[in-house]
């Protein structure tokens, strides 16, 4: 043969340099052939196992589930299904309130499929699932974990909750969202339980419940207030917050627990406004050695100013309750106010601006209307009646402008409290002041008899304010 081949050469190309390079590569191709026959069956396993190792990593053998005839999918073993089956009996026992037991026929064929397509428990769970006939599938809403209603459209859910959020929101409105949990979850109910409408969902979600809030104490305010406001007893008050129990008292600015009635689910907007509020005059005091200390005088009333805010102010329920301002410019500028302050020491007869008991006892006659002595008259004071010779002291500091027998009085003492105040003491066995003198608050001024139109030992108290009597019950502590 590779005579045939040199002697074809030599028909070609005559040059025999040529003849022996050609008859060299051709040995050199017959060389490299043979490894190559050689190694094909090697390389077509390889090729098999490859491809083996790529189906077993995507696809596995597994069961072809069929439940009452129809094709559910490919599972991976009756274990897998027998768990299912036991949590999805029991979620309907829940569900129906009952025990119940799935009534189905299940079918296995063994095959082969790939490992992303076999059921999940859930996917599984499912199809259990649509084979009960006592229940539906819904989607369900609550609101801080209590049930509120159900429906088949989780749009008819999402459509309630925006129509209880369009109540609050306005051309202002930056930002809304519920102040409650808000949930809308995919469950199984009962066949039996109709689906909610979305006015349904809309009362059950504006419903009033009490719930428990904070409150900043404003000036003024006493636990009894703050506890009438909010629909509540002082001992509820106090329950909720222990640090004030047992004080009528409050602190303006201090924090505290309250009940506030409020619907089921509350909503928060988030407003951006701009408007213009007061700055407070300046004060500047000067010492005046020729008034009283604790009293004043404006000498010039300041003016005062304005500045432009822009802020966010976050509502709860259409109510402000927190602001967050953003910006402020001054517009007009405060003027000063200067006013006088007292130096001048206080005499002890100078009055405390407030009143208290002038005596121990009984009220047996109060302030006003009454009938006694076989006829209707205005009582314009109280009786308060105990012991003859029971002291009566200065219900505040003051002058004594008044001591002597006066008609049905009887003993009587007058103080001025120089504020436009005046006090009586009457029907009194003894007066222990005189005129023109100064006394101070529950100093002793006379004691009780009956003197004058009584019928038993008593002090007839009256509490004159610009010179018209008033009942002394709403003044005394």
């Amino acid at each position: 043969m590779m005579k045939l081949l040199a002697d074809t050469a030599e028909l070609f190309a005559p040059n025999s340099r040529i003849r022996v390079l050609r008859s060299l590569i051709h040995r050199e191709e017959l060389r490299v052939s043979r490894p190559l026959r050689s190694a094909l069956p090697f390389l077509g396993l390889s090729i098999c196992v490859g491809a083996l190792t790529v189906m077993l990593a995507l696809y596995t053998p597994c069961y072809e589930l069929t439940v009452d005839g129809s094709q559910v999918g490919p599972v991976r073993n009756h274990k897998m299904v027998a768990q299912t089956v036991e949590e999805v009996e029991g979620q309907v026992s829940n569900i129906l309130g009952k025990d119940y037991t799935l009534d189905v026929q299940m079918d296995y064929h063994l095959t082969i499929a790939a490992k992303d397509d076999l059921l999940s428990y859930s996917r599984l769970s499912d199809e259990l699932y649509r084979t009960v006939p006592d229940i539906k599938e819904a989607y369900v809403l609550t609101v801080d974990g209590v049930y509120l209603g159900a429906a088949g459209d989780q749009a008819v859910l999402d459509g309630a909750l925006s129509n209880i959020q369009k109540q609050y929101v306005t051309e202002n409105t930056k930002d809304v969202y519920f102040a409650n949990e808000a949930r809308i979850t995919r469950k199984y109910i009962p066949t039996s339980e109709a689906f909610s409408e979305g006015t349904q969902l809309v009362q059950a979600m504006t419903q009033t419940v009490t719930a428990e809030t904070m409150y900043e104490v404003k000036p003024g305010d006493t636990a009894s207030s703050v506890a009438a406001v909010h629909g509540m007893t002082k001992a509820d008050l106090f329950s909720r917050n222990p640090s004030i129990a047992g004080s009528d008292a409050l602190t303006a600015g201090q924090v505290i627990k309250v009940q506030k009635i409020v619907p089921r689910l509350s909503v928060c907007t988030v407003e951006h406004t701009s408007y213009t509020r007061s700055l407070a005059s300046p004060m500047k005091e000067v010492k005046n050695n020729t008034m009283y200390q604790g009293d004043t005088k404006i000498l010039l009333q300041g003016l005062e100013g304005k500045e432009q805010v822009q802020a966010n102010v976050t509502h709860f329920n259409g109510e402000a309750y927190y602001e967050d301002v953003l910006s402020q410019k001054v517009v007009a500028e405060p003027t000063e106010t200067v006013m006088a302050v007292g130096t001048k020491e206080r005499p002890a007869y100078y009055s405390t601006g407030a009143i208290q008991w002038p005596c121990s006892g009984n009220i047996t006659s109060p302030f006003g209307y009454r009938n006694i002595f076989g006829g209707s008259s205005f009582h314009s004071g109280i009786d308060i009646a105990n012991s003859y010779g029971t002291s009566i002291q200065a219900a505040d500091s003051g002058v004594v402008t008044y001591v002597g027998y006066k008609g049905t009085y009887g003993n009587l003492i007058i103080i001025d409290h120089g504020n436009g105040w005046e006090t009586y003491y009457a029907h009194c066995a003894q007066t222990l002041v005189s005129e023109g003198e100064g006394v101070s608050k529950g100093s002793q001024i006379a004691t009780m008899g009956a003197s004058g139109r009584a019928t038993g030992n008593h002090c007839h108290f009256e509490f004159h304010i610009g010179g018209t009597a008033v009942n002394p019950q709403q003044y005394l502590p």
